[in-house]
């Protein structure tokens, strides 16, 4: 995976300003999932720890000469949108404490995955990279599902995209939770069922 990543034009042209910048950046979620299982990706999501992420990607856009798009400032959510006006990535401000925090309230095993930019090391604290081998879809838990219930749709998005099959425990949590995807937002429902 690691690999992958140092050849890939947006890491190479994003690598050396974290690597010089005093903060800690990761790359996370689905586009190191893409890569380990060799699908093509260009929706790279940065989380910023200890650090301001808003400030961060404006430097960010200023050092690649790109345009900073502000998406949720509520939520510390920004875009970096490459000159090209082709590539992008988003840089948000971590969840909780630290990183392992931050992978540990995310939807699935196989997304909660990081890669340090600035020490070239992978972290996988849910044995995400296990289960993406052994294509399974494993829930982190089951808080992190009926917190957000637009996962019970994504969990049947990424059976479909995959193929993988669910844990048992993942089956016990969809089938009982799944009447609470009706208090999600008709807006989010139907881009995810698009997406499926």
């Amino acid at each position: 995976m690691i690999n992958k990543l140092i050849d890939n034009y947006i890491i190479k042209t994003i690598a050396p300003f974290f690597q010089k910048e005093d903060c800690r950046a990761y790359i996370v979620g689905g586009f190191l999932r893409d890569c380990l299982t060799n699908k093509h990706s260009c929706d790279v999501d940065i989380v910023v720890e200890n650090s301001c992420a808003k400030v961060i990607a404006q430097k960010l856009a200023d050092c690649i000469n790109g345009y900073f798009v502000e998406l949720d400032d509520l939520n510390k959510i920004y875009r970096v949108v490459f000159d090209d006006k082709k590539n992008y990535v988003d840089v948000a401000q971590c969840v909780g404490k630290n990183i392992e925090q931050d992978l540990k309230r995310r939807d699935f095993t196989m997304n909660a995955l990081a890669y340090d930019l600035k020490e070239n090391v992978a972290i996988d604290v849910t044995n995400g990279v296990d289960d993406i081998n052994n294509n399974v879809i494993r829930e982190i838990s089951e808080f992190n599902i009926t917190d957000d219930p637009i996962r019970i749709l994504r969990a049947f998005r990424f059976q479909s995209e995959f193929g993988f099959e669910f844990s048992d425990e993942l089956k016990r949590i969809l089938k009982k939770h799944n009447l609470s995807i009706l208090k999600t937002a008709k807006e989010r429902i139907n881009t995810e069922l698009l997406k499926l």
